[in-house]
């Protein structure tokens, strides 16, 4: 009996029964402690995977709702899994909202009868607001035909459908276009305009056409069907001036700054030792290089030579079928103005065909033209008004004039010919005085430099190049030194000397793409887009 009132007064046991209890509480704050953990975690994945498939809506739905759903829908199931549920996607003009809620299963915690955890995760992504006016400047020389000038109209048109995807995007976005090769076209309808040298007040360097001839009248006069098509020589300078790669302000105060129509010029029948033609451009009776089809009467009346020998097409060049005539080398479509008209802007550039040599420097000088508010076009709103200006350029090979073994040492092009040292501006240190500035006429040999005709036979493509690029990037340095944001696009050329030009013509490092393949370019002309748009994820 002794022994059993011991143990029944004995309470060690108790602390086993009490530590038991308390252990319940325990175990229940550990199992919440770890499901809140997997909850954060989910969570945090379904937000990167919220965010993401909001983006993919803004940038590919076309804000169709249907669309817009199917995207989100398969962004969610690839980046986070099938753990989530009321999935919701609304879309505004300012872009996207999707939401969902994510579910977690229980562990431990779920003998208390809390089955699953959920969360409400939100991704908003929105445009700034911001007005853009954008130019593409895009090379439609020979070397650009096939698959290149394929995917380029692809990844253009592209860009163009994503940045007018929405109400607030259409109201505030335009774009011009501005094809280049040989020159570029700023339309024959602006054959009348005041900053066209509809008068004949520029003497271009080495024409025969002296001062107070109208190209404009010649055309009119000679080819009255035909007409001008659009097409520009670039602009002569004097001393400092930087006319041919700036905005100046064109004004018949100065006629420098005028736009002087191209006129290629009727060339000889001249062939070489095996029969070939030296020149592309005979159309003419006249068998030399002095008429060009003009007569000017004692009282100042233009006449043209009616005896058209051929205006129609043959191969001369390995990528031009040009036809002959005064428009011979205008092959570029004309340039579209800053516009919100998106669908003529496709338009256009479904158009483009790849013809004639490549000049970056008249592609890029125009770039900036079309944006600026001032003539010769003057759509462009005032940098003050709140907006960005972007010039997209993209080349796919280096500065090049086209050289022949004639007299004129090339073929004509926006420089006029070789043996004219309008490339490489030399025509400004001519020893006849003030021989190159208007009012004056050409030497005998019709040059405006010391230098001779037969000097271009020494003259290296090399050279032409250094010229040339260096206008080109003096090109972009005023596009850039206005406000202008550049992005420079290289394709599939592998040179020293389109990398250099091409990266420091860009606004920075990160605005220079180097395409390797033209299959490249729908993916670099979006990632530029996305650069311009740069969404906001908001929430």
């Amino acid at each position: 009996m002794a022994i059993l009132g011991k143990f029944l007064k004995h309470r060690d046991g108790n602390f086993a029964v009490m530590a038991a209890l308390g252990a319940v509480p325990l175990i229940f704050a550990t199992g919440a402690g770890l499901d809140v953990s997997r909850m954060y975690s989910a969570r945090v994945q379904l937000q990167q995977a919220i965010d993401s498939a909001a983006l993919s809506v803004v940038k590919e739905s076309g804000f169709d709702k249907a669309a817009a759903d199917a995207i989100a829908e398969r962004m969610l199931l690839a980046n986070f899994g099938p753990n989530y549920r009321a999935l919701s996607v609304e879309l505004s003009e300012s872009g996207a909202r999707v939401s969902a809620e994510v579910v977690t299963p229980t562990t431990l915690t779920a003998v208390f009868g809390y089955k699953e955890m959920t969360a409400q995760v939100t991704g908003t992504v929105e445009y700034p607001q911001t007005r853009y006016e954008i130019g593409l400047v895009l090379d439609t020389t020979g070397s650009m035909a096939g698959t290149k000038l394929a995917e380029m109209k692809k990844a253009a048109a592209a860009m163009v459908d994503e940045l007018s995807a929405t109400p607030l995007l259409r109201q505030r976005v335009r774009f011009a276009l501005v094809p280049f090769s040989t020159y570029v076209n700023v339309g024959g309808d602006n054959k009348n305009a005041a900053w066209i040298d509809t008068e004949g007040l520029v003497h271009l360097p080495g024409s025969i056409i002296p001062t107070g001839v109208s190209r404009t009248r010649i055309f009119q006069a000679g080819f009255p069907g035909e007409g001008w098509k659009g097409c520009v020589e670039a602009r002569i300078e004097s001393g400092t001036e930087t006319f041919s790669v700036d905005d100046t302000a064109p004004s018949k105060s100065n006629p420098r700054t005028l736009f002087v129509p191209m006129l290629s010029p009727d060339e000889p029948a001249d062939t070489n030792g095996r029969g070939r033609p030296l020149y592309p451009n005979n159309f003419t009776k006249d068998d030399t290089l002095k008429g060009l089809g003009v007569t000017i009467s004692s009282a100042g009346v233009v006449s043209y030579l009616q005896a058209v020998l051929n205006v129609g097409s043959y191969l001369f060049y390995g990528n031009s079928s040009d036809p002959q005539g005064p428009n011979n080398g205008c092959s570029a479509r004309p340039l579209t103005p800053l516009t919100d008209d998106f669908a003529a802007i496709k338009s256009e550039i479904t158009q483009l065909k790849a013809e004639g040599s490549t000049n970056i420097t008249e592609g890029m000088a125009w770039g900036a033209r079309v944006l600026s508010p001032g003539e010769p076009f003057t759509e462009g709103l005032d940098p003050d008004q709140d907006v960005e200006k972007i010039i997209v350029l993209l080349t796919d090979g280096d500065n090049t004039m086209t050289q022949l073994p004639n007299a004129k040492g090339s073929a004509y092009s926006a420089y006029g010919y070789l043996s004219d040292w309008r490339w490489d501006k030399s025509y400004k240190n001519g020893g006849y005085g003030k021989l190159c500035n208007n009012g004056d006429v050409p030497d005998g040999d019709g040059n405006c430099s010391k230098k001779k005709g037969a000097d271009v036979t020494a003259v290296t493509q090399a050279q032409i190049l250094t010229a040339m690029n260096a206008d080109t990037l003096a090109a972009c340095d005023s596009a850039k030194e206005s406000g202008q944001e550049v992005y420079t696009i290289r394709l599939e050329v592998n040179t020293t000397t389109s990398s250099t030009l091409l990266s420091n013509c860009a606004s920075d490092a990160a605005h220079y793409f180097d395409a390797k393949s033209a299959a490249d370019l729908p993916a670099i002309f979006d990632a530029i887009t996305q650069r311009i748009l740069k969404l906001r994820i908001t929430s």
